[in-house]
Formats: structure tokens, C-alpha cells, sequence
């Protein structure tokens, strides 16, 4: 059994899966930080990960060697996940075991979410930031089952202190004490904070309420996954207004998200030159 470090998502640290052997698994999954955080955690686990950035690379990865099961984010660009789910259970493509598990990767939590993944041929559903326990125990129950569990495994919010000092000890505890993976991780972060930035600020200004909508989704689960619940949270209440449509209300939420978003890089650049 593989010594494992307390989940991200701190449900349970103390809890241990049984471990199914090492597999051979596929993630789907388009934001590159939280492909990197996720693989971390299964290779620490024993298993051998391919990423795919899109459903479509999904695809050619499938047809073009074997895998023991998928992990498919929902929401992705050129082609989603769902759209990848469908063509891999028609039995069209050839190389592609319709029969393959698949198992549903959503920052979304609403309710039928479930019965709808399900339905639409998902074997197992996980919710983002990823517990890794859960993560693990998902992993373990499809693979020595063999069969379809219909576990809906929700998220729990990220840790994070609420004055943004971030705990950086405890997060690289949260990678099995590996600095110089969480230095990467982070040095990342900040190159795609930057981006989004510029992407989230330059929607707001022009007033293009669906750009900013994705954009602040895309770093809320970014931020999350970190535990960066400042950021995460004034991406998520900018997202809920920009939907909403209530634009009167969207100048101060970006406010407070842009000062949150400055605070929390300037304390990774802290830690950064403070570790160099």
C-alpha cells in the first residue's frame, strides 16, 4: 500500500485506500496546473499518467495505445468532455474499447448532476478541487469491481487562511514534502494568474459579461486547487454575477478580485525569492 499524503481537499487525512495496483490511467483535463497537481497525486499513488489537454487528444490517446481507465474533465475546449465520452461509447472509432471506465471530472456540484453524468455513460463522478482520498478511493472501487459504482463524490472547500498569509509548509506538506514541486507548481501559478489576469480585467473593462464569466471560472478552480480560497471565492462570486447579469454590481467584485489576486502573488513571490 502506497504511503499517501493528506488530501487536498481535506476530508478525512487518516483515511487510507487499498491501492489497486498500478494502472495505467488517461486524464483529460485543459488547465495545465490542475493536470500537474492531479497526476502528481496518482503517480505518487503508483499509476503511469498520460495527460490529454482537449477530448479530442483524449481520442488519439485512446486509439492509440491501451489504458486501464479515464478521467475526463467535463469542460473542455475543441471538444468536451461529454462529446469524448459519446464517441468512445459508440464503439465508432477505431483502437477505442467502448467498454473503457470513465470517470467524470466537474467543478460544477448542482444537483441531477449525477444522474445526468451517469446516464450520459460516465462510470464514477468526482467534483474539483479533488479530494485525494476520495480520489483514490474511486480509482480503487472501479478498478477491482470492474463495473459502474455511481459514486458522487463531492468536493469540500479548500483550506486557506482568510487574511491570504498562505500556509506554505502545510501545502508542500500536501505534497509529500516535495518543495521543489510545489516551487514549480507555484512559479506556474503565477505565470497563469498573469494570463488570466489580463484575460479576467480585460473582459470586465469592455464589458464582455460571458468571456468574463469563463474566465472567472477557469481560475477559480485554479486558485482552488491551491487553496487559495480568497481568489477562489471572488472568482466564483464574479462568475455568479457576470451569469446573473447584475453588471451595476460587477465593478466593485472585480475590485476586490484584482487586490485579491495581487495579495496572493505577491506572497507566492515572497516565498519564491524566499526559498531560491
Amino acid at each position: 500500500m502506497t504511503d499517501r499524503p493528506p488530501p487536498l481537499a481535506m476530508a478525512h487525512p487518516e483515511a487510507k485506500t487499498p491501492s489497486p495496483g498500478p494502472l495505467k490511467i488517461l486524464l483529460a483535463e485543459d488547465q495545465e496546473l490542475n493536470a500537474k497537481i492531479i497526476a502528481f497525486f496518482l503517480r505518487l499513488d503508483g499509476h503511469t499518467v498520460t495527460m490529454a489537454a482537449n477530448g479530442r487528444k483524449a481520442l488519439e490517446a485512446l486509439a492509440g495505445e491501451t489504458f486501464d481507465l479515464v478521467l475526463m474533465d467535463v469542460q473542455m475546449p475543441v471538444m468536451d468532455g461529454l462529446e469524448a465520452l459519446r464517441r468512445i461509447r459508440d464503439g465508432q472509432t477505431p483502437g477505442i474499447d467502448p467498454a473503457i471506465t470513465v470517470i467524470a471530472l466537474t467543478a460544477h456540484a448542482a444537483a441531477g448532476d449525477r444522474e445526468q453524468l451517469l446516464e450520459a455513460g460516465m462510470d464514477g463522478y468526482l467534483s474539483k478541487p479533488l479530494d485525494t482520498e476520495k480520489l483514490y478511493e474511486t480509482i480503487a472501487g472501479l478498478a477491482q469491481s470492474g463495473r459502474r459504482t455511481g459514486t458522487n463524490v463531492q468536493g469540500s472547500e479548500p483550506a486557506a487562511r482568510p487574511d491570504c498569509t498562505i500556509d506554505f509548509a502545510g501545502l508542500i506538506g500536501k505534497f509529500a514534502g516535495d518543495a521543489k514541486v510545489v516551487g514549480e507548481l507555484l512559479a506556474l501559478y503565477l505565470e497563469t494568474s498573469a494570463q488570466k489576469s489580463g484575460e479576467i480585467f480585460t473582459a470586465a473593462a469592455s464589458g464582455d459579461v460571458a468571456k468574463l464569466a469563463e474566465e472567472c471560472h477557469s481560475m477559480a478552480g485554479i486558485a482552488a486547487s491551491f487553496g487559495f480560497k480568497t481568489v477562489a471565492e471572488a472568482c466564483q462570486k464574479t462568475e455568479r454575477l457576470a451569469r446573473a447579469g447584475e453588471e451595476a454590481k460587477l465593478p466593485e467584485t472585480v475590485s476586490t478580485l484584482r487586490l485579491a489576486m495581487e495579495r496572493t502573488n505577491a506572497a507566492i513571490r515572497a516565498h519564491l525569492s524566499a526559498t531560491a
